[in-house]
C-alpha cells in the first residue's frame, strides 16, 4: 500500500522485488513478465517518494491505491470500457497465480493472507482441467 522508491529492489538474477510494510510485512517478488517493467519505472521515483503518488503526503487515506486510480484514469487508460479497480487487479493477480499452479503456501506468504479459506473466493475463477489432464495430474504422471 505504501510502497516508496526504496522498496522497489533489483534481486538477484533481473528479479524485481517489493517490500511491503504494514501488519504483514513481507517481500513479494515480481511476476516475470512485469520484472523490466517495473525495475525501469522504479528507476524514476526517489527513494522516499510514493511509488502511485510520489506528491502524496497524506498517510491518513488507507486507499492510496485506489484514490489513485480514480484520479487518473486516463494515464492509466480503460479497458473495455471498465475502469482499473485495485481489487481487480489483485484478483486477477491472485487467480493468474493459483492458475499457474503455485503452490498456495508462496501465494498466500506473497498475498498477505492468512488462510486457505481467503482463497476460496477464487475458485470460481479459475480455469476447468479437462478429465484426461486432472486424471493424469491425480496419478503423478504429469
Amino acid at each position: 500500500m505504501y510502497v516508496q522508491g526504496r522498496d522497489i529492489l533489483a534481486g538477484p538474477i533481473g528479479r524485481a522485488l517489493v517490500k511491503v510494510h504494514g501488519r504483514r510485512p513481507r517481500t513479494v517478488l515480481c511476476w516475470y513478465a512485469y520484472e523490466e517493467l517495473l525495475l525501469a519505472e522504479a528507476a524514476h521515483i526517489p527513494a522516499d517518494a510514493y511509488a502511485f503518488r510520489p506528491d502524496w503526503q497524506d498517510r491518513t487515506s488507507k486507499h492510496i491505491a485506489s484514490d489513485w486510480l480514480a484520479r487518473y484514469p486516463r494515464i492509466i487508460g480503460r479497458c473495455d470500457g471498465a475502469v482499473l479497480q485495485t481489487q481487480r487487479l489483485r484478483t486477477t493477480w491472485l487467480v493468474d497465480l493459483l492458475n499457474a499452479g503455485i503452490p498456495l503456501k508462496v501465494i498466500l506468504k506473497a498475498s498477505g493472507l492468512g488462510t486457505l479459506h481467503s482463497l476460496s473466493r477464487y475458485l470460481v475463477f479459475l480455469h476447468d482441467v479437462p478429465e484426461a489432464e486432472a486424471s493424469d495430474l491425480l496419478r503423478g504422471a504429469a
